[in-house]
């Protein structure tokens, strides 16, 4: 269902900016793949109930150009399963636009369902986001308040009362070491100091 409601989406919006997409070197499956991921970084987010900022998971997916096609990106906000919100920074500092499935429940029906991804790959989604995080950018401590809050969630030392999240959870544990490799190399090899990561 999810993946037929991107392809139709992204049909449509390609006949209006399909030129200037093929013109950049994209075709609709590198395109739909793109989407793809985007997707699955938003749902590896919001089964947890968490937002993620709008830009970064289209810079994780390489869709960060895809602004400049006004159709494409406006498809990719209006597929029925994501909501795209204006997110205000808790400490009240600025705001910028976050994205995320409509319900926990639908993010975890994506993962397991229609992607079938295993704890380890979504654990590597997380370790990719972490890596990703932009040295000297305005978003990097909106990412790193995301990104701790999340891995905080999916921890050994995770609040979730919810027994079947709490046993998914449980699955994480084997691959705890990625996200630790992650927030070392975030540190030694991109030099990205953030006391909260």
């Amino acid at each position: 269902v999810f993946a037929n409601q991107m392809q139709e989406a992204l049909s449509k919006a390609m006949g209006s900016d399909g030129d200037d997409a093929q013109s950049q070197g994209l075709s609709l499956d590198e395109i739909l793949d793109k989407y793809k991921k985007f997707v699955q970084t938003v749902a590896v987010v919001s089964q947890f109930d968490i937002n993620i900022p709008l830009y970064t998971a289209l810079r994780i997916s390489g869709l960060e150009g895809v602004t400049e096609f006004s159709h494409i990106y406006e498809t990719l906000l209006d597929l029925p399963f994501l909501s795209p919100i204006e997110g205000i920074d808790p400490e009240g500092n600025d705001s910028e636009f976050m994205i995320r499935f409509r319900t926990p429940l639908e993010a975890k029906l994506y993962l397991e369902e229609e992607l079938q991804l295993t704890p380890e790959q979504e654990v590597e989604t997380i370790a990719k986001l972490i890596l990703a995080i932009p040295r000297d950018s305005w978003s990097m401590y909106s990412e790193a308040r995301i990104l701790d809050h999340l891995i905080r969630v999916i921890g050994p030392n995770s609040m979730i009362s919810d027994p079947r999240a709490k046993n998914k959870i449980h699955h994480y544990k084997a691959y705890y070491d990625k996200i630790i490799t992650a927030l070392f190399d975030l540190r030694t090899k991109k030099r990205v100091l953030i006391p909260r990561l």
